[in-house]
This record gives C-alpha cells, structure tokens and sequence, in this order.
C-alpha cells in the first residue's frame, strides 16, 4: 500500500470505499477535458475500471500507479496523479505519467506539489528509469507542471490528435533517473551552502565579474561585442553604466553566492509598442554550471521586475544549442514559443534561437 506525503497532500493507493470519489473525479468534464479518451461516462463502466485498479494494485508485476490525491487537513479529494509501466528493462521501468486535477485545485501549486513526489517515489523506490509523460501545446498550465519538476522536452508533434473538433500539436517530455538525480543534488546543494541572491551592483565587484567573464566557454554563449580577456577597468565602466542607468528601464543585479559575485543578470524594457515588454539576459562562472544557482536568480529577478514595475512580460532569446541555458528558463517557469531559425551569428556560424517567456500573472 503506497502512502506518501508532502507538505499539504496526501497521496495513496485508492481504497475500496474511494469508489464514489473515484467515479466523480473521472466523470468530471471539466477535470476530463484534455483527458477524454479516459473519461468515464456511466457508473457501470466506472465499476469495472476501478475494479481493474484494484486488482491490479495486489499483482506482483503491478503496472497501475496512479493514486488519489487529497488535501492533508481536510482530506477533500484533489485529484489523481501517478504512472502506468510501459515497460521494463535491465536498467529499471519505462512509464507514462499523467495528472488530473479539480479545475477549483487549479494554479495552486498542487499538481506540481503531488507530481514531483510521485516522480521522487518513482525513481528512489520504484526502479523507474525514464518517465515519459505529454500534453496539448494550448494546455500551458500542464507544461508548466512538467518544466518546475524538471522534465524536459523531446518533440513537438504538430497537428498530433483530434480534440474538440480539431487538429492540435502535442508536446513530448521525459525525465530520466541520472537527470533526476543529478536535478535532486543540485536542488540539495542551493538548499545547503550554494544559497544565491542577487543584488544592486558595487563598484568593488569590479574584479569578480571580470574573472566570471573571462572564460571562453561563457562568452560562447553571450552576443558579441565583450572584450576578450575581459580586465577590471572593463567591469568597473559596465557597473557604472548600470548603476546610473534608469531603474524604471534596465534592472541590473549581481548574482551571489559563496559570499562572492559569481554571475551577472539583467532584465532590459523594450521600447515603443513593445515598452511593457523586456529582455532577460544572464551568465555564470564556468565553475558555477550545473548547481541551480542561475535558475533561482531569474526566479528572483522575475519576481522582482513583475513586483516593481508595469512590465507583464520577459522574455529570453538563448542560442539553441546552448541546452543549459534553455533548461534554465524551463525550470524557472518559462514557456517556450518557437525557434528563430538562423537568427544569428556567432563564432562564424549561423546559428537558430530559440524564443522563451514568461507573463506576469494578472
């Protein structure tokens, strides 16, 4: 019997008098919506299936993993969430993983909550070794959901399903052990001694950006026009610009960490039709990859020029191939828009962008 926990959940095992709620959750058409082809339509068919969830939940070679999902406090039921084995392999077992939730439990943070406990469970106790899940490109909450647990996209399917009377695109993501492990460090990390944070600009940080900015494989992925190497004197005339810059137009900060400056980030308005929009921009040092720490300073950045100014949205426009940075902008809740295809060039060669954003909610 699977029970786990978070902070305000509870997620178990559906029991034999869960029939009712059960029923109601998968015959709910506003729930069912993107999940059409599960609906359940009479009490009858509901019967048989949850016997099939029952039966299965006792077998050895179980493949049905998908639990109820109630409120911790009151035990109001939220929804279900949870995966089917499509698979076994030497390495561990092939899922597909799924949500549906009450429309009311909505924007809350719950599905989000209960998925990246069940993707815990999965791959510390399950044997899991990849889980596959997807989504219509119009449901952006669902893809939400998948970016802040840390998924990450494989393919777009355009004109994919017929729903609703018609054609729609559907987008793929996965999630495999050694990513999830490597994503759980790198969270455990930022919780320890990795904190980060971002602040205004000093003149004495002058010599940390330069040592940040002089590496290669960082200006490899930033536009041109840096000087390479790049000296103190270069990064005391940048800390200057900004700080004397309009802070109602450009919101420039250090990124911190380990009592040092360590990156560089900055959000930029456009102008014209476009004034209630800006631009994201960022880089860390070499050494600093990989540990969380840029995610949580767009997260503070974001939160930040949404709660100090009139802008509603920020956008990013990474080189394509540079996948880290993407992921990023994924795990910090932005949405991907599309491909700018040989938007640039840089190093000699043509490259594609690829387009990201996130609104501020309204």
């Amino acid at each position: 019997m699977i029970c786990l926990e978070t902070e305000r959940l509870i997620l178990r095992d559906y029991r034999e008098d869960d029939f009712e709620e059960y029923y109601r959750l998968k015959s709910d058409s506003g729930t069912m919506y993107y999940l059409q082809d599960i609906q359940l339509h009479t009490r009858e068919e509901a019967c048989e299936d949850f016997q099939k969830v029952l039966e299965d939940r006792k077998r050895p070679d179980r493949k049905f993993y998908f639990l109820h999902v109630e409120l911790k406090d009151s035990h109001k039921q939220v929804g279900s969430v949870g995966y089917t084995v499509t698979g076994d392999t030497p390495v561990g077992k092939m899922v597909g993983a799924g949500y549906f939730i009450y429309p009311k439990f909505w924007g809350k943070g719950y599905t989000t909550e209960a998925f990246g406990r069940v993707l815990e469970y999965a791959f510390s106790e399950g044997n899991v070794y990849k889980v596959s899940t997807g989504c219509l490109a119009e449901n952006a909450g669902s893809e939400r959901v998948m970016q802040k647990c840390g998924m990450i996209r494989e393919a777009e399917h355009i004109d994919y399903e017929w729903h609703d009377g018609k054609m729609k695109t559907r987008r793929e993501y996965r999630l495999l052990k050694r990513e999830w492990s490597r994503m759980k460090s790198a969270k455990e990390e930022v919780r320890g001694e990795m904190v980060c944070k971002i602040r205004k600009w000093k003149m004495e940080d002058a010599a940390d950006l330069a040592a940040v900015i002089s590496s290669k494989k960082v200006q490899d992925n930033l536009r041109d026009g840096l000087p390479y190497p790049y000296t103190e004197q270069d990064g005391r005339e940048y800390i200057s610009a900004m700080l004397s810059a309009d802070e109602n137009e450009t919101f420039a900060f250090a990124v911190t960490a380990d009592g040092r400056v360590v990156g560089s980030i900055g959000v930029f308005r456009q102008g014209n039709v476009h004034r209630r929009t800006a631009e994201l921009g960022y880089y860390i040092a070499e050494n600093y990859w990989g540990r969380g720490i840029m995610t949580e300073a767009v997260k503070q950045i974001c939160r930040y020029v949404f709660e100090n100014s009139d802008i509603i949205r920020i956008y990013a426009e990474p080189f394509a191939y540079n996948e880290a940075s993407c992921r990023v902008l994924e795990k910090a809740g932005f949405q991907y828009e599309g491909t700018l295809r040989s938007n640039a060039v840089k190093n000699g060669k043509v490259i594609d962008m690829k387009m990201y954003s996130c609104l501020k909610e309204i």
